[in-house]
């Protein structure tokens, strides 16, 4: 403990990207996180290739410190090591890329103490310490059997989800109900796979019974 008998804040690096491509999704929740790791006293920084404009302004709102990548694919494990280690070894590295496993996991490794990984494919092998999926129920453990390392700690379930206070606000607020007479459909920054029209020819019928739909 340094003098004065303060305890030193929690230091977090989050590893994330968002394109048309690969979607928003990846960016929002860990925003939620990061900001709420903030909130807590944690340092915060976030490292990203660098986003769409529109995002870009999104995350200087959220007042993190904010890492541009800028290298070749192939080159993201060793640009990441070189991006942080201006900062000395920090408590976590969280990362959250689909592109990402256990080679580039293992190659980051010297910046943190230890690594948390969030995923809902379980395609592909992980060299973390806690990993989180929000997507599967609770005894899914088995799901990624083999992918991860013995005596990583999982956590599975919507109870993680990170979502922002507002759902929460929202939940409380919300009086009972016997019936869905709204919907929501959104498939969050950008649907190259047309779902949103998939979703609304199933949700067809319903419409002609009485069910309003809120598209965004």
């Amino acid at each position: 403990m340094p003098p004065g008998g303060t305890t030193p804040a929690v230091r977090v690096a989050l590893r994330v990207d968002a394109t048309p491509a690969i979607g928003t999704g990846h960016l929002a929740r860990c925003g939620v996180l990061a900001r709420a790791l903030a909130a807590a006293g944690a340092e915060v920084h976030l490292v990203t290739r660098p986003p769409p404009d529109e995002l870009a302004a999104q995350i200087a709102g959220w007042g993190l410190a904010h890492h541009l990548l800028d290298a070749a694919e192939e080159r993201d494990a060793e640009a990441t090591v070189e991006l942080l280690a201006p900062l000395g070894q920090l408590d976590w590295l969280i990362v959250d890329h689909y592109g990402l496993g256990r080679a580039w996991e293992e190659a980051v490794r010297p910046c943190a103490a230890r690594l948390m990984v969030i995923d809902d494919l379980a395609n592909r092998p992980h060299g973390c310490d806690l990993l989180l999926d929000t997507a599967y129920p609770p005894d899914s453990t088995g799901r990624y059997a083999g992918l991860v390392p013995e005596g990583c700690r999982l956590l599975f379930g919507p109870r993680y989800a990170l979502l922002r206070p507002e759902y929460a606000r929202a939940r409380k607020a919300r009086g009972a109900r016997d019936r869905v007479a709204r919907l929501l459909v959104c498939f969050g920054g950008s649907d190259l796979g047309d779902e949103t029209g998939r979703a609304l020819a199933a949700l067809a019928p319903l419409v002609a019974r009485g069910l309003t739909i809120d598209l965004v």
